[in-house]
């Protein structure tokens, strides 16, 4: 947990702005292993975290990736509603949805 806060202090001084965290998965044997796999309560912390540290756009959860609901969170880092992590499960979620009923609108 020290190390990923640790990181996250460092990438915000870098004046970063968005940040997306998720869980490695070993893609291949000739691959750095998973060193562990942390509870999904975690990933809700660290998404206060970041919020706290002043990130104005984060999705953090086990499945996020690096391109997650990208256009999500740059509406959100640009002043729109935020992508928000549901604290029951630790997995980043938008509070939007998207009705194929309203053509694709958001609902």
């Amino acid at each position: 947990d020290s190390e990923v806060i640790e990181a996250m202090e460092m990438i915000r001084s870098s004046e970063v702005d968005m940040i997306t965290l998720g869980q490695y998965l070993q893609p291949g044997e000739r691959h750095l292993p998973v060193d562990r796999f942390p509870e999904p309560s975690q990933f809700a912390d660290w998404d206060k975290e970041a919020r706290e540290m002043g990130f104005s756009a984060v999705a953090s959860g086990p499945l996020v990736r690096s391109s997650y609901r990208a256009g999500l969170l740059w509406e959100e880092a640009m002043g729109l509603e935020p992508v928000v992590t549901r604290e029951s499960t630790g997995s980043a979620v938008s509070h939007l949805t998207f009705s194929p009923a309203e053509g694709g609108q958001k609902i």
